[in-house]
C-alpha cells in the first residue's frame, strides 16, 4: 500500500519567501473615512459603514467603527509584510516556543557551570531561534 498523502498545511502553502504577492490585495495604505468605509487610494476596499440599524440603540455605529478599524489594520499589515494576521499569530506562537526552548537550555546544570558544551548549547539554541524568526 502507498503512503497516505497528508493534506497541505494552509499556512505553509500561503507563506512566501520572495516578494511575489500571494493575494491580490489593493496596494496602498487603507484609511477610514467619516462614514466608516475603508479606502485605499480612491478605491473602496471595505464597506464597513453599510451596517445601519435604527433599532440597535447606537450599537451599529460602534460596530461599524470597530469593523472598519479591524479591516484597515489587517489590510495595512498585509501590505507591509505580505502576511495575514493569522500567519503573524502563528509565527509569534512559533517564536514563543523557540524562546521557551532557549530558556530551557539556560536552565540545564552544565550551562550554569559555563562548560564548553554549555556555550555550544547556547549558541545552537540561539541559532535555531534566530533562524526561525518571522521574515517579512
Amino acid at each position: 500500500m502507498g503512503e497516505l498523502e497528508q493534506p497541505p498545511n494552509e499556512l505553509e502553502s500561503m507563506t512566501t519567501t520572495n516578494k511575489e504577492r500571494r493575494l491580490a490585495v489593493t496596494p496602498g495604505e487603507a484609511i477610514i473615512r467619516h462614514d466608516y468605509n475603508v479606502f485605499a487610494g480612491d478605491r473602496l476596499v471595505c464597506n464597513a459603514g453599510g451596517h445601519q440599524n435604527n433599532h440597535d440603540n447606537g450599537k451599529g455605529d460602534a460596530e461599524n467603527r470597530a469593523n472598519a478599524r479591524l479591516y484597515t489594520d489587517a489590510h495595512n499589515t498585509y501590505n507591509a509584510c505580505d502576511m495575514l494576521p493569522s500567519e503573524l499569530l502563528a509565527k509569534l506562537r512559533e517564536a514563543e516556543e523557540l524562546m521557551k526552548a532557549v530558556l530551557m537550555e539556560y536552565n540545564e546544570p552544565d550551562v550554569m557551570n559555563r562548560t564548553p558544551i554549555a556555550y555550544f548549547k547556547k549558541f545552537s539554541a540561539m541559532e535555531r531561534f534566530i533562524a526561525n524568526l518571522p521574515k517579512p
